[in-house]
């Protein structure tokens, strides 16, 4: 095999082992939405995040997804979600996949009260039940950790192993070669 052919067949085999990178985004990505009052009622929606709304509950709460980021708006003055009673409300959202790890959340609203958990791929906004503006009222980005990158001790060993490899095919050549003149 000559040094062109294994050159050829190494950036082939490194392709074939390296992971796909998953880009920051989630257009394209299958994510649930919950929204619940933390007692009896919970409403749950799984959409395709693309262009425009991705979704709605009760007709008139649209919520919408973009590359990194979330939002809800309202299409008229609306007392509540459920019963305007002040009840606890949480918009869940889970399968968050990013290809790296939510680090954060930067809230812009117009609610008052609303605090934010997360996890690694998910994130949960909760506030208590108040009248609710024409518009958007929640809208949120996220933000994302780096994707794990390997240590350089790894790249040493997938080097050495290509390496040896590659001389091992070499000396193979060779005494393949060196019969074919005995011949």
């Amino acid at each position: 095999m000559n040094m062109k052919n294994f050159a050829l067949c190494s950036a082939l085999m490194l392709g074939a082992f390296s992971a796909p990178v998953h880009a920051a985004t989630l257009v394209g990505d299958e994510v649930t939405v919950t929204l619940s009052n933390g007692v009896n009622r919970t409403d749950t929606s799984t959409v395709v995040v693309g262009a425009g709304d991705e979704g709605n509950f009760f007709q008139n709460q649209f919520f919408d997804f973009g590359a990194n980021s979330f939002s809800v708006r309202s299409t008229n003055p609306y007392c509540g979600l459920y019963a305007c009673a002040g009840e606890p409300v949480f918009y869940t959202l889970t399968s968050l996949d990013f290809g790296a790890p939510i680090t954060g959340v930067n809230v812009i609203t117009t609610l008052s009260g609303v605090m934010t958990s997360f996890t690694s791929t998910s994130v949960t906004f909760s506030f208590s039940e108040q009248p609710l503006p024409v518009g958007t009222y929640l809208s949120a980005t996220f933000d994302v950790g780096t994707a794990a990158v390997p240590e350089p001790s790894t790249w040493a060993m997938m080097l050495l192993g290509f390496l040896a490899i590659g001389g091992a095919l070499r000396a193979n050549g060779r005494r393949n070669a060196g019969a074919s003149a005995l011949a």
